[in-house]
């Protein structure tokens, strides 16, 4: 079997651009081919159109979505705990490095520096998820969460209603500092993401309903394809 890590990735943030740089060398160290999907730095900030530009470029069996600022000091990742569900997560709690911390880590390495907050329970579908390319193409992140936020929530209730409660890790992701996106605030990236976030977090209690939403993604992103 074989295996591509793939960011989803937009230009634009000098920030950014040093995470990113550190993450790919890191991958790289490791033996992993790295992917990036890229978007344009003047289009609208699209997670799901992001990954699909990557998985163009890739015909692995499995791949590893993350996040291009955020780091799993794990050398199997998960792939080999993929088992029948098709999906896990190397990590549990997420760090988040303040600016200091993340200058210092970006020049030797070291991520043991201060926490921008305590470190919390991360997301599932969040920061980097293992996956088989069959059931991403069968349950993809959805294209109508534009702009930052609730995109991986929503992928994570899909996942486990649709294929399963997935392995996870006990390792810790590591969050390099940039300044954040524009956001509502914290906790919300826009009033339209957070209604479709709740559509698919109703659907956990229903196959059914939560097939037809993933559905609706897979009908966006196929279009994408076919243009």
């Amino acid at each position: 079997m074989t295996f591509d890590v793939i960011i989803p990735w937009r230009g634009g943030c000098p920030y950014r651009q040093l995470a990113l740089d550190w993450i790919v060398n890191a991958h790289e160290a490791y033996g992993r081919n790295v992917i990036l999907g890229e978007l344009d730095p003047d289009t609208e900030w699209s997670k799901a159109r992001a990954v699909q530009a990557g998985l163009a470029l890739s015909t692995a069996d499995d791949i590893a979505i993350s996040d291009g600022d955020v780091w799993v000091d794990s050398m199997e990742l998960g792939f080999d705990h993929l088992g029948d569900v098709g999906w896990s997560m190397p990590f549990l709690d997420v760090h988040r490095l303040d600016p200091g911390a993340t200058s210092a880590a970006l020049q030797t390495g070291d991520l043991g520096g201060k926490l921008q907050q305590r470190a919390y329970r991360g997301v599932a579908g969040g920061g980097l998820t293992v996956i088989t390319r069959e059931l991403y193409d069968r349950v993809p992140l959805d294209p109508r969460f534009v702009g930052w936020g609730q995109e991986d929530e929503a992928w994570g209730a899909a996942l486990a209603t649709l294929a399963g409660k997935g392995w996870r890790g006990a390792s810790g992701l590591f969050h390099l500092w940039h300044p954040p996106q524009q956001r509502q605030n914290r906790a919300v990236g826009s009033d339209a993401s957070r209604l479709l976030r709740n559509l698919y977090l109703k659907a956990r209690r229903s196959e059914p309903e939560m097939e037809a939403l993933v559905a609706e993604a897979r009908s966006l992103l196929q279009a994408d394809v076919a243009v």
